[in-house]
Parts: C-alpha cells; structure tokens; sequence
C-alpha cells in the first residue's frame, strides 16, 4: 500500500514539474511579449543601424581630405564597429536559444551567462575606448594632426581635463542605463525564468 502512496506521489510530482516546465517554455519560446523576443527585436535593431552609420562615415572619408581623417574619428568608428560586432554575435546566441537543444534549462543558463559575460565585457572595452579618444584628441591638439580641433587647443588644459571628466562620467551613466533597459532587464527575466524550470 505504501509502495502505491509513493508511486502516485511521484508521479503526481512528475506530472507537476512537467506542466511547469512547459509553461515556462511557452513564457520563454512561444509567447510574442517574452523576453527572449523584445531581446532579440532590440538586438536586430542595433544591426539595422550600422549600415547607416558605415555609409555615413564612408561618406565623411570619401569626400574630405585625408588630413581631415583624425585618429579620434578612426577610433569612433571602431566602438561603434564593436558595438555591431557584440550585437551581431550575441544576436546569434538569442537565435540558437529558440533551439531548444540537450538539456533546456542548462542551455538557457548556459547562454544567458555568456550574453551577461559578453555584455560585462563589452561595456568595459566601450569605456576604455572613450577614455582613449580623450587621450588621443589631446595628441591630436599637441601634434596639429587634424585642423578641426584647433580651436579647443586654445581651452586651458585643466578646463579641458574636467570636461572629459564630466563627459565621461555621463556616458558612463547613458550607457549603463541603455543597456540595461536594451539587454540586461531582458537576461535577467530569462535568468529568472531558467531557475524556476524544475
């Protein structure tokens, strides 16, 4: 009698984890206003812009004199180059997230830990970058390598130094917020969701 009790129970909780686990899954891959979808709709996005971007810059080195090409403008063109590049890829592991291969919830985790990785990464290496246009738009100043800044090398240096320091600070702020409203509220719903699968 008590081996039966046990049976059912079991079964009873089996059956329990099984329709959980598929309303969860239905949450994640089926549902038009999960969060797998607004993030993967942002990140297309992003892709959609560059192309615009690129054409604009193309157009900037096409049409000015190479003296004009600063090493500043080279570098702005590089962070949103890795903007795209970390969109494009974490754009693809949201794709292979809808293919729910080997263990779902291991998979989830898996992939929701390296799109929170990625994006660590990639805001660090963005600030480093900011604070590497500041350094070479001083050079720039020192060495007269582009015309277009002449005018701030006649700004007091400590003047100039605070306001790279205020500048900084904000997008540090901006960026922050955008990416947390763009991609991290989104990881984190997915990560909550991954831990409520039995």
């Amino acid at each position: 009698m008590e081996i039966d009790e046990f049976k059912e129970m079991f079964n009873k909780n089996v059956n329990a984890s099984t329709v959980v686990n598929k309303n969860i899954m239905t949450m994640i891959y089926a549902d038009s206003n999960s969060p797998l979808t607004a993030l993967e709709k942002k990140l297309r996005i992003t892709l959609y812009i560059f192309p615009v971007v690129t054409i604009l810059f193309s157009g900037r080195f096409f049409f000015q004199e190479a003296k004009h090409h600063g090493p500043t403008s080279w570098l702005l063109f590089g962070i949103l180059s890795l903007e795209f590049l970390v969109s494009l890829l974490n754009y693809m592991v949201t794709r292979s997230l809808r293919r729910a291969e080997g263990p779902v919830k291991q998979n989830l985790i898996a992939k929701l830990t390296l799109l929170q990785k990625r994006y660590k990464w990639y805001f660090a290496a963005h600030n480093c970058l900011i604070l590497l246009i500041a350094v070479l738009l001083e050079i720039t100043i020192h060495y007269h390598w582009d015309s277009n800044f002449e005018g701030w090398s006649h700004v007091n240096i400590l003047l100039r130094i605070v306001v790279y320091i205020i500048l900084f600070i904000t997008q540090f702020i901006i960026k922050y917020r955008s990416q947390k409203d763009h991609y991290g509220q989104y990881i984190e719903k997915l990560q909550v969701l991954s831990g409520q699968m039995q």
